[in-house]
């Protein structure tokens, strides 16, 4: 008789993984200039789409500023809106969110936010993030235990392409990252664990 083990146990780990999509882990979305960063990827354009080289899950990224003339701009150390229209120094931080400048992004699966990390935030710098026709305005993070990062409870769970904007209210301050789970389609999983059991299938036949 053959070994059907193998078989059986390539089964119920798909069962269990279309069950439980979310067993992706957290990666960091790195919006910082560097090897390998979602940052370096977006670096210099004012809209467009590129895969997210942090995530291994073939993932896009959809952007766009709506800010005349401005640009995503990277640096080694945070991210921001570079208006290319005005000099550094005079109305403008290159590198940060500032002058109510706007990045709105999406991800080509769905995803489960669970923190933002910047950088150069002070007690009376604030922002908007604004999800589906949901707007929160937060301010005032460094009463935090860890003053650069905003964990929103629970998290902010995002559909497919379901976009998500970060609005400048006051102050100015960089984007460094998001901490975010990935989480595949059931039905592309589903996919992959058929065709999986079936090539092991005919394998074990022809054996």
């Amino acid at each position: 008789m053959k070994n059907s083990a193998p078989l059986r146990l390539l089964s119920a780990c798909c069962v269990l993984v279309v069950a439980n999509p979310a067993i992706c882990s957290a990666v960091l979305v790195d919006f910082t200039a560097g090897t390998g960063t979602t940052g370096s990827e977006i670096d210099g354009q004012q809209s467009g789409a590129e895969l997210v080289p942090e995530l291994t899950l073939p993932t896009t990224i959809t952007f766009s500023t709506s800010t005349p003339n401005g640009v995503f701009n990277a640096t080694g150390s945070e991210g921001g809106i570079d208006r290319t229209d005005v000099t550094s120094g005079s109305g403008d931080d290159a590198d940060r969110f500032d002058d109510g400048e706007v990045f709105t992004f999406s991800f080509s699966v769905p995803v489960n936010i669970t923190d933002f990390d910047f950088s150069s935030i002070v007690g009376s710098d604030s922002f908007k993030l604004t999800v589906g026709g949901d707007e929160f305005t937060i301010s005032d993070i460094r009463s935090d235990v860890d003053a650069s990062v905003f964990t929103p409870v629970g998290g902010i769970s995002l559909a497919a392409n379901a976009p998500i904007s970060i609005t400048e209210v006051s102050g100015n301050f960089g984007l460094q990252g998001i901490n975010l789970t990935a989480v595949p389609e059931p039905s592309a999983m589903l996919f992959m664990c058929v065709t999986l059991t079936a090539l092991l299938a005919r394998r074990q036949m022809a054996d």
